[in-house]
């Protein structure tokens, strides 16, 4: 019976052996998975710093370039309005010469014709009077 119990030995050896191999290949997958979860964490996490930097500097160039443009628009709106000013101040001068003008030319034409003048304001009155009179009809 001491060859039966050797044989039965044997056979135990074998899966024994086998699991052992097993046990073995499977704690080496865990360490070589657990590897590359790593690898791939690290990587990632580089991924998202290069990415967060990378969307740092676009976002101050955007802000430069906002910051250039707005300024080109400040500086040429100011333009703008200083010429527009500038022809408005011309412009009333020359109507308030223009004015100042026809006042002294009127002021003279009443000097000189006093009864026109009357007859004349007499006239733009009525026809004034003609043009803004309420029709209750």
């Amino acid at each position: 019976m001491s060859e039966a119990n050797n044989a039965s030995a044997n056979n135990v050896r074998p899966i024994d052996r086998a699991r052992e191999v097993m046990s073995d290949t499977v704690g080496r997958t865990k360490e070589a998975v657990n590897d590359q979860l790593g690898t791939a964490r690290d990587r990632l996490d580089d991924f998202k710093g290069a990415a967060a930097e990378r969307f740092r500097e676009k976002t101050e160039h955007a802000r430069e370039v906002a910051r250039e443009r707005t300024e080109y628009a400040r500086e040429a709106a100011r333009e703008r309005y200083e010429a527009t000013a500038s022809q408005v101040r011309d412009g009333y001068s020359h109507v308030q010469h223009n004015v100042d003008d026809v006042v002294e030319e009127v002021t003279e034409f009443v000097r000189d014709n006093p009864g026109k003048a009357v007859l004349v304001s007499a006239g733009v009155g009525f026809l004034f009077g003609l043009m803004f009179r309420r029709r209750d009809y």
